[in-house]
């Protein structure tokens, strides 16, 4: 029996029992979760799940799903393309940190400054939290990229390190 993937998201406010609904859904249709992230945002719970299902029971599926979201859940699916086990291309893989005094627009310039070097972001995960001392918002986040081969690591490290200036936020890679 074929297979179809789904990429689902699941958000709401942020209660016990949140992702045992959720995965009771997909159990009761035949999903199986490939991979997933979940999350508690503020007071909200979000979650970002592939699953895979046999084709034959996408439609139940679907209305199990609708069903959880006239609680207080907001759902939302997609079809997409099996995932290749050979990833995205001939990338290497690379981490970076990103630390600074919490302003507006520093994720927008490091993917924007990214994007013109041709590496894509494969996960970024951010938070403010308070300096120790001082109790300023410090903005933190980590991102793991996939970097282009003709893109040597200096030609990244002299576009992160001007990003880091301009944005006022240390940029290091890790």
């Amino acid at each position: 029996m074929s297979k179809k993937m789904l990429l689902l998201t699941a958000a709401g406010p942020d209660r016990i029992g949140f992702v045992d609904e959720l995965t009771a859904v997909l159990v009761k249709h035949g999903a199986n979760i490939e991979e997933s992230r979940m999350a508690r945002l503020a007071g909200d719970f979000a979650a970002l799940v592939l699953i895979s299902i046999p084709s034959g029971r996408l439609e139940e599926l679907q209305r199990g799903l609708t069903q959880l979201g006239q609680s207080s859940v907001e759902i939302g699916f997609r079809e997409v393309a099996a995932p290749d086990a050979t990833g995205v291309g001939p990338y290497r893989p690379c981490t970076i940190s990103v630390r600074g005094a919490d302003h507006e627009g520093i994720i927008r310039a490091v993917a924007h400054a990214l994007r013109g070097l041709g590496v894509n972001i494969a996960e970024l995960e951010s938070d403010v939290g308070q300096a120790p001392e001082s109790g300023i918002p410090l903005f933190n986040m980590k991102a793991n990229l996939q970097v282009p081969p003709q893109l040597s690591q200096a030609q990244l490290e002299e576009e992160l390190r001007r990003v880091g200036e301009q944005m006022s936020v240390a940029i290091q890679l890790v």
